[in-house]
């Protein structure tokens, strides 16, 4: 029996995308962060999930997010750090409960009965001044 995903509510999610950045006369410059939505279901990951990640990570406070907005390979929904001095970029980032979270994972299910995919993101540390 195949999960009917309409019964599922998805809510509207503010996404920070990161632009790249360049060496502007030998000095690191960021990106110019950009926002748009998606629909997505955010819920905490189980106990037994978490038990899964290297210990150093089980303190962090992780989240995993469905969504079923259309992939593509050149744009994604959402997406994790990508490497690279050329070509690369930061990761997403978004608010939840009033707490930021970073895009560490993502897996894309487009082979599925409903394509879709699963992010993991973990809180951004808050550090007092």
């Amino acid at each position: 029996m195949a999960l009917n995903y309409r019964l599922i509510k998805f809510s509207d999610l503010l996404i920070y995308r990161p632009a790249q950045g360049s060496y502007v006369s030998g000095v690191w410059v960021g990106g110019v962060e950009t926002t748009f939505t998606i629909k997505a279901k955010v819920q905490p990951l189980r106990l037994t999930e978490l038990k899964l990640f290297p210990e150093s990570e089980r303190n962090r406070s992780w989240v995993k997010v469905y969504i079923q907005e259309n992939q593509s390979v050149t744009v994604p929904a959402i997406r994790t750090a990508q490497q690279g001095t050329t070509n690369g970029w930061g990761a997403d980032e978004f608010i939840w409960q009033g707490f930021r979270y970073r895009v560490m994972q993502d897996s894309n299910y487009n082979d599925s009965c409903k394509d879709h995919s699963l992010i993991y993101a973990a809180r951004v540390e808050v550090t007092p001044n």
